[in-house]
């Protein structure tokens, strides 16, 4: 008979982890969220989320407090330094994809999920930096902090950023993030 992991360590109390740990208790998995930073409301940029993030909002539950906590994006208008109109596209997004692009604080989006994590039993830790990861074969992954705790589980999840602690330490050899130069704005 086939071991089925019991308890996930996910590392990243962003967006990805919470949605996971989410969705890993739905499977019946016990997981806990290790976030480096203190618990705080208010940190952040603003996000869009497109339609296919919405469904897998969608899939825990929280859509419709995203649509009512943010704005739908309509549409994607391109103007001119003048501000004369150059073009739009991504009409309707909602008809042709089931949800809408939703445009949202950053922090409001947090806050949304580290509440439903907590509601679904989620173990949530807050500073929490995670400096090294054990991996024993076949005995529980021991992720190491630098307050000195321990954590033990059936598998980790590194869901920590782009500057990741666990892709630094599972892939130490592998490509490191670096600017391009390019920027987003709206």
């Amino acid at each position: 008979m086939a071991h089925r992991p019991r308890k996930a360590l996910i590392i990243g109390a962003g967006i990805a982890g919470p949605v996971a740990a989410i969705l890993l208790r739905r499977a019946g998995i016990e997981s806990a969220i290790y976030e480096a930073w203190p618990y705080s409301k208010g940190t952040g940029g603003g996000l869009q989320i497109a339609p296919n993030g919405m469904h897998v909002l969608d899939e825990i539950g929280l859509a419709k407090q995203l649509i009512d906590r943010g704005s739908v994006a309509e549409a994607f208008n391109f103007y001119s330094q003048g501000g004369e109109k150059l073009g739009s596209i991504n009409r309707d997004l909602a008809r042709r994809f089931g949800q809408p692009a939703v445009n949202i604080a950053r922090a409001t989006l947090n806050e949304i999920l580290i509440d439903k994590a907590w509601c679904a039993s989620v173990s949530l830790y807050f500073e929490k930096r995670l400096i090294k990861i054990e991996d024993r074969g076949d005995q529980p992954i021991i992720a190491y902090f630098a307050d000195g705790t321990i954590a033990e589980g059936d598998f980790l999840i590194g869901a920590d950023g782009v500057h990741s602690v666990v892709r630094r330490q599972v892939v130490p050899d592998g490509p490191q993030p670096f600017d391009t130069g390019l920027i987003g704005f709206g």
